[in-house]
């Protein structure tokens, strides 16, 4: 999905996914991508949304969940989305579950996003999220999860850079501090410490429904009056939202159906074998 001057448009409850990618293949696979255009006040909000890029073959393509590339005086907003980028690089491509590039000191807000990398192979970065325009425009990030399996050493999993288009690995702590200071109040780790198969119903497909494994995120988002539904139109939780575009619905208590309708026994004679069927 590839928007340029869009004015005060939502993007919404789409399922993203399906990449199969070429051998050799160069150039960049994009989930969802926000152009905006230059001295226009082009706005996009993108909630709700499931992005799952996972090639099918090792490829040298870049890779872009939902990537922010757009000008000063544009506005962004990414709620409630849940991105998994996977499979393998080759060369020296990077990729991003979330993204601000280069040249874009847009208006950034970034919230419950649950941000998913774990692809591997080559020598670029694969980067939970990345800040390519650092120190301009205005960047809001909190409440979001990050996962990546980094670049040069795991830790570094996050892209800060005022420059770069290839991708600066810092660790997590070194992009919270900005500038400006971001994400007080989200989650992150190398994607080795969490398994994408707790979190998802099913990658390949695109499928990213939560699973009840799914503890880092459940309950920790925080409640946005702009969004009370997610991506099945379930309602959120007013008080503690799961972060991603599916709040967690548990299924209903279920019941036990026993092998007769009717078991009796005397007091003298012992017990009686109740069978659950």
């Amino acid at each position: 999905i590839f928007v340029l001057d869009t004015r005060n448009t939502t993007i919404s409850r789409n399922r993203v996914f399906g990449f199969p990618a070429v051998a050799g293949g160069t150039g960049r696979i994009v989930g969802i991508e926000f152009e905006g255009a230059t001295g226009t006040p082009a706005a996009a909000t993108i909630v709700n949304n499931m992005v799952s890029i996972v090639t099918s073959v090792a490829t040298a393509q870049s890779v872009f969940g939902i990537f922010d590339f757009s000008f000063g005086g544009n506005t962004f907003t990414a709620d409630y989305n849940s991105i998994y980028i996977g499979g393998t690089a080759s060369g020296t491509a990077p990729s991003w579950a979330l993204n601000r590039g280069t040249l874009a000191p847009s208006t950034y807000t970034a919230r419950n996003n649950l941000a998913f990398n774990d692809r591997t192979g080559g020598t670029g970065g694969h980067f939970a999220s990345g800040d390519q325009s650092g120190g301009t425009g205005t960047f809001v990030s909190n409440f979001n999860f990050f996962a990546g399996t980094g670049a040069g050493t795991a830790a570094n999993f996050m892209d800060y850079s005022p420059t770069s288009g290839t991708g600066t690995p810092v660790s997590f702590a070194t992009w919270q501090t900005g500038p400006p200071p971001r994400d007080a109040n989200s989650i992150a780790g190398t994607a080795s410490t969490f398994m994408a198969s707790n979190f998802f119903v099913n990658t390949a497909t695109g499928d990213l429904h939560l699973k009840p494994t799914a503890t880092p995120v459940l309950d920790m988002g925080t409640p946005l009056a702009s969004v009370t539904t997610d991506f099945d139109n379930d309602t959120r939780s007013a008080t503690a939202p799961d972060i991603g575009a599916d709040e967690f619905v548990a299924a209903a208590p279920g019941t036990l159906q026993f092998n007769m309708a009717a078991y009796s026994v005397n007091e003298a004679a012992g017990t009686a074998t109740i069978t659950v069927t």
